[in-house]
């Protein structure tokens, strides 16, 4: 069965879409989700407002994810080159192995493992072939 606001709910549920879209656009995130809590407060069971403020819930886990990822891969790029500079590759490829555990789409740790891998594993070729 549809649900009809009433009137004076549809008319505030109006102004908080307009509050809260141009606070996404100006990237105030938490701000936006603190127009739709406030809302919903009010309106418990208004399922648009519900299911909005989730999806800024959504976007400000998005956020957060992708900032320490940014964080992290530049602590992990750091920490490479210093393990390499010091001939430590097996430091090298944890740093990037653990990167890539957390964060199977970074494309750039993926890679630099793998090329490690290649490299010690070659590594330890050469090394058995000197001892026979």
């Amino acid at each position: 069965m549809l649900q009809v606001a009433p009137p004076a709910m549809q008319t505030i549920l109006d102004r908080v879409v307009i509050a809260a879209a141009q606070l996404m656009a100006a990237g105030s995130l938490e701000e936006a989700l603190g127009a739709w809590e406030a809302h919903t407060a009010r309106f418990p069971s208004d399922q648009e407002a519900l299911q909005a403020r989730q999806q800024v819930e959504e976007a400000i886990a998005a956020r957060e994810r992708a900032e320490r990822h940014a964080r992290l891969s530049a602590e992990v790029r750091g920490r490479a080159a210093a393990c390499l500079a010091a001939g430590d590759r097996r430091g090298a490829l944890r740093a990037w192995e653990g990167l890539v555990s957390e964060y199977q789409e970074d494309a750039e740790a993926d890679c630099a493992a793998g090329r490690l891998r290649q490299e010690i594993a070659a590594e330890e070729r050469r090394a058995a072939l000197a001892e026979v």
